[in-house]
């Protein structure tokens, strides 16, 4: 999940606790780092990110992975 918000981060993270294996990030860049060593079976990615906003990230994770999972 990529999102900047800690309170939403919190949210996603105890309603999903023991449901499945959830890696977050903060930012853009640490997304796009992230999602070459982990290979996640689904990205929530948000649309507004310091920095580099989820439309910037979308083609980025797409050219490591063209068949990626993205929910924007």
């Amino acid at each position: 999940m990529i999102e900047d918000d800690a309170v939403t981060r919190w949210i996603v993270r105890s309603a999903l606790k023991g449901e499945c294996l959830l890696q977050t990030a903060q930012t853009g860049t640490a997304a796009i780092e992230l999602y070459q060593t982990c290979k996640p079976d689904i990205v929530f990615l948000d649309i507004e990110l310091p920095g580099m906003v989820g439309g910037d990230v979308l083609p980025a994770i797409l050219a490591i992975d063209p068949g990626a999972y993205v929910v924007m």
